[in-house]
């Protein structure tokens, strides 16, 4: 009953244009700033102590932010519609995905829960050279994670659950394929490396990295930031070849990770507004300075 009522919801609010979502998704986040009275003031702590600025300044960006993550969760419902004139192609996107896609290597891309990442996995998932897999992590409630997939399904995207990746992703990279990781969430201990993010230590998922190291991917960030004329840029940083690292293994996937995580801070610190800040990043705590990586 409750997927079908979110189905239909989503399916009400797909006939909306995209300036219609995008209103929708001002008003979702002016009404979470009004209602989720705890999640703002956490927010605006977290802001002020990560980024050291002052409370007034804390308190601007967090609502910012509340909109901005109202709109990247709303993307999904118009993310169907990227390259039409209501949802134009990213300028440069294409190019680079060209440039990827001809390495003719394995691929691990990542990204953050920054900007509309919505429509840039979308664009990914379009890749018509390479099956590209985006890894992602269930949600809570299974009525949602359904519709959810659904969506993202209709929208091009191949998902697979980030508690199956390891052997279906090795397969997919020993066939020079491309795999993305959103690799800014908060991590379960047992599957994270505990690394310096903003300031503050933070349990860093090493699926990424491993999974780059064993299959001697390269790894490729990439980022998409909404402008304030309301059109998107794309950002695609310098690539890192694990197969030329040197060290061992666990060397070696410490600075993959490591990688990754100073190349996420660096997009947020350029425009924290657009970062989903009400995620409590720092929740996992190391019990332990010295981390104990799985068997590779």
């Amino acid at each position: 009953m409750k997927h079908a009522v979110l189905l239909g919801l989503a399916r009400l609010l797909q006939k909306l244009s995209v300036p219609g979502v995008r209103r929708l998704a001002r008003f979702t986040g002016a009404a979470m700033w009004l209602l989720l009275s705890s999640r703002r003031k956490a927010t605006i702590r977290r802001i002020a102590e990560r980024l050291d600025v002052a409370e007034e300044q804390a308190r601007s960006i967090a609502r910012a932010s509340f909109g901005h993550t109202a709109q990247s969760f709303l993307d999904i419902l118009i993310a169907g519609k990227l390259g039409s004139p209501e949802l134009p192609l990213i300028e440069g996107w294409q190019s680079a995905m060209e440039r990827i896609e001809n390495t003719r290597r394995p691929i691990v891309l990542f990204t953050a829960h920054f900007g509309p990442w919505e429509i840039g996995a979308t664009f990914i998932g379009r890749s018509r050279q390479h099956d590209v897999l985006c890894v992602v992590r269930k949600q809570k409630d299974e009525a949602a994670n359904q519709v959810i997939r659904l969506l993202r399904r209709e929208n091009g995207l191949n998902t697979v659950d980030h508690r199956d990746v390891t052997g279906v992703v090795m397969e997919h990279l020993r066939k020079n394929g491309i795999v993305c990781f959103l690799a800014d969430h908060n991590t379960p201990r047992k599957e994270a490396l505990f690394i310096p993010f903003l300031g503050e230590t933070a349990a860093v998922t090493m699926g990424p990295a491993l999974l780059a190291v064993r299959a001697k991917a390269i790894v490729q960030g990439c980022f998409i930031r909404r402008e304030p004329d309301g059109s998107n840029s794309s950002f695609f940083l310098e690539p890192l070849d694990t197969a030329l690292l040197q060290g061992s293994i666990k060397e070696k996937i410490r600075f993959v990770a490591e990688f990754y995580t100073a190349a996420i801070e660096e997009q947020i610190r350029s425009c924290p507004e657009q970062w989903f800040w009400i995620h409590n990043r720092w929740k996992t705590r190391p019990v332990a300075e010295s981390q104990t990586l799985p068997s590779v």
